[in-house]
């Protein structure tokens, strides 16, 4: 199944986010990531540097305001069968937020180029988020 969505993801034809999220794990993280892909694969090429720089800020943010003894997990699902207008990133943690205010305001401050965050829930054990854009 790891495989598939691995195979998935590179045919997604977004070298860096594929890159970004085929390594995440090899580098010291207080957040274990995992990913799945669900729908038919298309190209997502014109989205693949915004996608990139956005989950980047929000992975960097979000490990800042974690509790660095607990077990932190992110699971990312694109679901690329979401409607036939665009593609959703779906970004689900659990594990212990330290800080939630400062990701909440990261979340309504930032820019966030050409995604939009269609909704997020946040506490301390859980966040939950959506980002889109249209195809």
């Amino acid at each position: 199944m790891e495989a598939q969505h691995e195979s998935k993801l590179c045919n997604l034809k977004m070298p860096e986010f594929a890159s970004y999220l085929l390594t995440y794990n090899w580098n010291k993280h207080h957040l274990l990531l995992e990913y799945e892909i669900l729908g038919d694969v298309r190209s997502l090429e014109p989205f693949d540097e915004s996608v990139t720089q956005w989950s980047r800020s929000f992975l960097d943010i979000l490990e800042n305001t974690v509790d660095r003894c607990s077990e932190n997990h992110v699971s990312i699902t694109i679901d690329l069968d979401s409607d036939k207008a665009g593609v959703r990133f779906f970004f689900d943690f659990n594990g212990i937020i330290n800080k939630t205010d400062q990701i909440e305001n990261w979340l309504k401050a930032v820019d966030h180029s050409r995604l939009v965050v269609n909704e997020y829930h946040v506490d301390t054990y859980e966040l939950t988020t959506v980002i889109s854009f249209g195809i």
